[in-house]
C-alpha cells in the first residue's frame, strides 16, 4: 500500500510540474511576444537600438528654445530690388552652390549670389523640347549649380513624365524620360547613386498596393519592395476618405494608397507617416529599420479625426508631415495639436472683399537624437512660432529649407515682416542695423543660420 501511495504522489507531481512549467511558458510567450502588440497600430520592437521619443513629457513641459542652442551664427541678407527681382506669392528659398534660389506660387526661380545680388530668372515654360508645361519641382546641384526639373508634358499616351537638367544659367543639357515602375509613375525621387532610386508609392493607383517604398532602376526595373506597415481598419477607412476623386468618363476608379514621406539625408533617407508611430531609416545598401518610436500613451495621435470633431477641438494629435526637418543631431517636428494646445493663436487672412479671422493649433517641438530630449516649442511672441533670435535679435526662426549635409538652415522673411518686428521695439544688435535699411516696398530678406 505505502508503496502505491509514494509511486502515486510521484506521478501526481510530475504531472503538476508539467503542467506548471507548461502555463509558465504560456504565460511568457503572452508576455514577450503579444503584449507589444496590444495597441493596433504600433509598430513596436524589443530592438535596445530604437529612441523612445517621449511626447507626454514634452507636451506637459513646454519651453521657449533659444536659437543658440542649434546654431553658432544667423545672418540676415537683403535681396537686391531691382527690375524683375520681386519675389511673388508664398516663396520657398534654398540655398546651394553659392546661391540663393526662391520659387514663388508663379512656379519660376527668382536666383541671386550669396550675398543677395539678382541674377536671373529661371522659366523655362513650354511647349518646346527643352521646356515643361509642367513640372513637380526644382532641384538644385550644390556643387555645380545646375537647375534640375520634375517636368510633365502632354503626350499620345497622356502625361509624359521626364527629368530636364539646365545648367547654372539655365541652358538646357539634357532630358532624361522617367520610367513606368510597376505601371505607375514616381513623383519626386530620390537618387542614391548612378542607377538606384527610392520613391514612396503613389497616393493613387487602379489598384491596392500593399508596399510602402520602392527601390528601382533608371529603366523602371524594381529591386526591392518595402512592405507597408500594418495600420487599423479605421485608418484605412480615414485615408480612403482623405482625397475625393471622381473617375473620368471611361476610366475606372481610383484607390488611395498610404504614402510614407521621405526625406533625404547624408547617408540615408528618413521613412515615417501621421499614420504610424515610427521613424525609419532606409540606408543606401536598402537596409530598412526603425530607429525612433513615440510614446503617445493615451492620447490618440493615428492621423484619423474622431468623429464629430472640428478643426481645432477635440482630443486627438496629428503630425504635420511637411513641416519636418532633421540635420545631424535635431529632428524638428510639428503638430496639431488641437484640444491639447496650450498656444492655440489666430491669424486674419482676405478671402475676397472681407476679412476671416483663424484659430490655429500648431506647434514646433524639437528633438535632440543625442540626448533623447523631446520639447516642445513656446511662442517666443505671441502668435509667433519659432526658435528665439537670442543671438542677431530677429524674429522667431523656423528653417524652410535645411542644407543635405546639416550645415545651414535658412528662411525668408518679407519687407512687412522686419518693420513690424522692429517697430514691436525688442530689437537690438545686427537685426536693428537691417531693419533701419528697409523699406516695406523692398525684397524679402533671407536668414542664414549656420548650424552646430
Amino acid at each position: 500500500m505505502s508503496l502505491f501511495l509514494s509511486l502515486n504522489n510521484k506521478i501526481t507531481n510530475f504531472f503538476a510540474n508539467k503542467v506548471f512549467a507548461l502555463a509558465f511558458t504560456l504565460v511568457l510567450f503572452l508576455f514577450v511576444v503579444l503584449i507589444p502588440y496590444s495597441c493596433s497600430n504600433k509598430q513596436v520592437s524589443l530592438d535596445s537600438d530604437i529612441t523612445t521619443i517621449d511626447f507626454l513629457s514634452g507636451l506637459n513641459n513646454p519651453r521657449v528654445v533659444d536659437l543658440s542652442e542649434i546654431a553658432s551664427n544667423v545672418e540676415y541678407i537683403p535681396l537686391e530690388t531691382v527690375e524683375g527681382a520681386l519675389i511673388g506669392r508664398y516663396p520657398k528659398v534654398s540655398i546651394g552652390s553659392n546661391r540663393i534660389y526662391v520659387i514663388s506660387a508663379r512656379k519660376e526661380v527668382k536666383i541671386f549670389d550669396i550675398r543677395g545680388n539678382y541674377l536671373f530668372t529661371f522659366n523655362r515654360r513650354g511647349r518646346g523640347p527643352e521646356e515643361y508645361l509642367y513640372n513637380q519641382g526644382f532641384k538644385f546641384d550644390l556643387e555645380s549649380g545646375n537647375i534640375i526639373v520634375n517636368a510633365f508634358m502632354p503626350s499620345s499616351i497622356g502625361m509624359d513624365s521626364k527629368v530636364n537638367n539646365y545648367d547654372s544659367l539655365g541652358n538646357f543639357l539634357f532630358s532624361e524620360q522617367r520610367a513606368m515602375v510597376d505601371s505607375f509613375f514616381i513623383e519626386s525621387p530620390i537618387r542614391i547613386d548612378e542607377d538606384l532610386y527610392l520613391g514612396a508609392v503613389p497616393q493613387l493607383s487602379k489598384n491596392k498596393l500593399d508596399f510602402f517604398i520602392v527601390a528601382f532602376q533608371k529603366d523602371g526595373s524594381i529591386i526591392k519592395k518595402i512592405s507597408a506597415p500594418l495600420i487599423t481598419q479605421q485608418q484605412e477607412e480615414h485615408i480612403q476618405k482623405s482625397i475625393m476623386v471622381a473617375p473620368l468618363p471611361g476610366q475606372s476608379a481610383q484607390v488611395i494608397n498610404l504614402t510614407p514621406t521621405l526625406y533625404s539625408l547624408p547617408t540615408f533617407t528618413r521613412v515615417f507617416s501621421k499614420y504610424v508611430d515610427t521613424l525609419y531609416s532606409l540606408d543606401s545598401n536598402l537596409r530598412y529599420k526603425p530607429e525612433f518610436i513615440f510614446n503617445y500613451g493615451n492620447i490618440r495621435a493615428d492621423g484619423t479625426i474622431p468623429k464629430g470633431a472640428k478643426k481645432g477641438e477635440g482630443k486627438f494629435v496629428t503630425l504635420n508631415e511637411s513641416e519636418y526637418q532633421e540635420w545631424e543631431n535635431f529632428i524638428l517636428f510639428n503638430f496639431r495639436l488641437n484640444g491639447y494646445s496650450f498656444e492655440p493663436y489666430e491669424r486674419s487672412i482676405g478671402v475676397k472683399s472681407r476679412v476671416t479671422t483663424i484659430k490655429y493649433t500648431d506647434s514646433y517641438a524639437l528633438f535632440n537624437k543625442e540626448s533623447a530630449e523631446f520639447s516642445f516649442m513656446k511662442q517666443p511672441i505671441k502668435g509667433k512660432l519659432g526658435f528665439r533670435d537670442n543671438l542677431k535679435g530677429g524674429p522667431p526662426f523656423i528653417p524652410q529649407f535645411i542644407t543635405e549635409d546639416g550645415s545651414y538652415a535658412v528662411s525668408l522673411l518679407s519687407a512687412g515682416e522686419v518693420l513690424e518686428h522692429a517697430q514691436s521695439g525688442k530689437i537690438k544688435g545686427e537685426f536693428a542695423k537691417i531693419a533701419s535699411k528697409v523699406d516695406e516696398m523692398d525684397n524679402h530678406v533671407v536668414v542664414l543660420v549656420k548650424l552646430k
